[in-house]
């Protein structure tokens, strides 16, 4: 089957990975004892989207982040940086190539990491591939609600047990740090001590949450997303689900 007008979207996450095109979606259930590049190597052959006829790949890639001032930025110093900035979450050097990509309305670049063999899997399957971090969008969108009030606003992404806070000041990062978390517990905790930290108001400034698409649908995260919400409320009163 033949698929040439589309590129196939590849997410890679801690301990997930899927598959899209357009309005279709097939997560990939990794096998434990394999690495995350012997399982995407096994899923273009299992999964029905990667076996389809695509022109190239859009990967995104969920690691930890390093943002820098698009003014400040020094293409031969990102490799340095990151891992001085992220060494302790390991395979740095030969094991994993470090990437950015220019964020031009945020004045930013994202730099990030990728393991070395995955980036072999995927490159010797498509001929055109696009890597971008797993928050770009989320970062993008999020800006273009900020432009519109005058309150300031603390955006808050959750997926794979891992919590993304930032906020913006004008047409640039105010704040961005993201953190590992088990539980609606941990998220409130960090979310409200960086609340303080911004000296944001209870009454009148906003807390805006968003979740991963797929763990949204369960009804499961439709609970634990609410729950969340009822928790900040009790400190701030304006806090926003995405259906709001």
């Amino acid at each position: 089957m033949e698929n040439t007008n589309h590129r196939l979207t590849i997410r890679i996450g801690h301990n997930s990975l899927a598959f899209a095109a357009g309005a279709a979606f097939e997560p990939y259930t990794l096998k434990s004892k394999m690495s995350m590049a012997a399982n995407l190597r096994e899923a273009f052959q299992q999964n029905t989207l990667p076996a389809q006829d695509f022109q190239g790949a859009r990967v995104l890639v969920d690691s930890p982040a390093l943002m820098v001032p698009l003014r400040e930025f020094d293409e031969q110093q990102a490799a340095m940086l990151f891992q001085q900035t992220h060494g302790h979450h390991g395979e740095l050097h030969e094991q994993a190539t470090v990437m950015h990509n220019v964020m031009d309305s945020l004045n930013a670049v994202v730099v990030y990491q990728l393991n070395s063999d995955l980036r072999l899997v995927i490159e010797d399957h498509f001929e055109n591939v696009s890597y971008e971090h797993l928050m770009q969008d989320v970062w993008t969108q999020s800006y273009q609600q900020n432009r519109h009030g005058k309150r300031n606003r603390l955006f808050a992404h959750l997926h794979d047990k891992r919590l993304e806070a930032f906020c913006f000041d004008a047409n640039r990062f105010r704040f961005c740090n993201s953190f590992e978390i088990n539980d609606n517990r941990d998220a409130a905790y960090f979310l409200l001590a960086v609340w303080k930290q911004l000296a944001f108001d209870s009454q009148s400034d906003e807390i805006y949450l968003s979740f991963d698409p797929v763990q949204s649908a369960m009804a499961e995260m439709q609970h634990e997303r609410q729950s969340l919400a009822d928790t900040l409320r009790r400190y701030v009163k304006n806090v926003h689900l995405p259906e709001d």
